[in-house]
């Protein structure tokens, strides 16, 4: 594979992950307030990080 192509393919691939954390933000922001620290917040204490990187 050629470097133009490897450059291609990981600009599509940060584009996939920019597009797919566009949209997992934008399902989570559906949700209530009480329902996202209920079900996300443990999880985030007991990992130490969190789920949404920027």
């Amino acid at each position: 594979m050629e470097d133009g192509e490897k450059n291609h393919l990981v600009f599509m691939m940060k584009d996939r992950l920019t597009r797919d954390r566009k949209l997992v933000r934008t399902q989570l922001s559906k949700l209530p307030r009480s329902e996202l620290i209920e079900n996300f917040v443990p999880r985030l204490i007991e990992r130490g990080k969190p789920l949404i990187q920027e």
